[in-house]
């Protein structure tokens, strides 16, 4: 019966109320109602997390996961205990049960959430999955909940950098300043992201912040690679040094070379043999002078597809031995955590 109240182990809940799994900040279970909120002992928070992230998980993955120096029997028992009181403190059972686990029907966890407002609200996602938890005594846990929060920084960072695109589209040039530098602070050695905050301090008029930008990175990079600025962002910094000495604070008329076109022009044959070799199942090179597109092609083919994992080449790799390479398998494992998990 709706509204309905069922006293269980002595406490009243609600047996119509459903939860929100909260995992990004403080790991916490909410009523759709607002009403309660309960927060999460790190092995709940870890329990529910791999359900809702790597689910339908097997059970004794799951116990062996969380419970690694138990024997088997011991390790699942853990798990039916904690289950247990979970759905005590709730009133429902958060996890299906059987060999095969996964969230129970219409709960669901706030990282979908979150990358959509991330749209229109410009601090969202600032939160890292799991809070401040750490599980160093489980070396196993710790390795997957890291590989999730590189999965989540990647998803984060394509919401980030679509909206910052669509700011400067639209001429929202301090909302997209914003978005861009949370990019930088998520990866300050991203060119992509430098040059997009040099462009719109450029665009809202303010030349000197956007050639103090450069510096900064400047001097990152060769503090820590010991490397200058790719030629695409040094060409940038010269386009915005030929510019007007004091421009308007509203959005000037600015040089070509800054704004990236809305659709890729001019390169349908190209297109087309990428697809060719794609359809086919053949590896595929692209190679071509600096600065002529390469990029944007590649992020053309690729936009849609799933499976695609693209990482970029940075100043520096040359020294560093694998460098790209390792920079792909740390992509790959965030991408494919969920199904290796489970």
């Amino acid at each position: 019966m709706s509204g309905a109240i069922t006293t269980i182990s002595g406490s009243r809940v609600d047996a119509a109320a459903t939860w929100h799994l909260r995992l990004l900040g403080r790991p916490e279970l909410v009523s759709t109602d607002g009403a309660r909120t309960i927060a999460l002992r790190p092995k709940d928070a870890a329990l529910l997390a791999v359900v809702a992230l790597a689910g339908p998980i097997q059970s004794d993955h799951l116990a062996a996961l969380l419970w690694p120096s138990a024997a088997t029997r011991q390790a699942d028992t853990s798990l039916r205990q904690r289950l247990f009181r979970l759905r005590r403190d709730t009133g429902m059972a958060l996890v299906s049960s059987g060999a095969l686990m996964s969230l129970a029907s219409g709960i669901e966890d706030d990282l979908a959430a979150t990358l959509e407002k991330i749209g229109s609200d410009e601090h969202a996602g600032r939160a890292e999955l799991l809070g401040d938890l750490d599980f160093d005594d489980l070396p196993d846990l710790a390795a997957w909940v890291g590989a999730q929060r590189e999965h989540w920084r990647v998803r984060r960072d394509a919401a980030l950098a679509a909206a910052a695109a669509a700011c400067e589209q639209d001429g929202a040039i301090a909302r997209g300043l914003v978005y861009a530098q949370r990019l930088v602070e998520s990866d300050p050695l991203g060119e992509h992201a430098q040059r997009r905050v040099m462009r719109l301090h450029y665009l809202r008029g303010d030349r000197a912040a956007a050639i103090a930008a450069f510096e900064r990175f400047e001097q990152r990079l060769k503090d820590e690679q010991g490397t200058p600025p790719s030629a695409e962002t040094i060409e940038l910094l010269a386009t915005i040094e030929r510019g007007a000495a004091a421009l308007p604070a509203r959005r000037a008329v600015v040089p070509a070379s800054l704004l990236r076109p809305p659709r890729l022009v001019g390169r349908e044959r190209e297109l087309a043999a990428l697809h060719r070799a794609w359809s086919s199942r053949r590896v595929f090179l692209l190679v071509g002078e600096a600065g002529i597109g390469k990029s944007r092609l590649l992020q053309e083919f690729s936009a849609g597809r799933t499976g695609v994992v693209a990482v970029r080449a940075r100043p520096g790799d040359a020294g560093i031995t694998y460098a790209v390479l390792a920079r792909l398998l740390r992509a790959l494992l965030a991408e494919h955590a969920i199904a290796m998990s489970a």
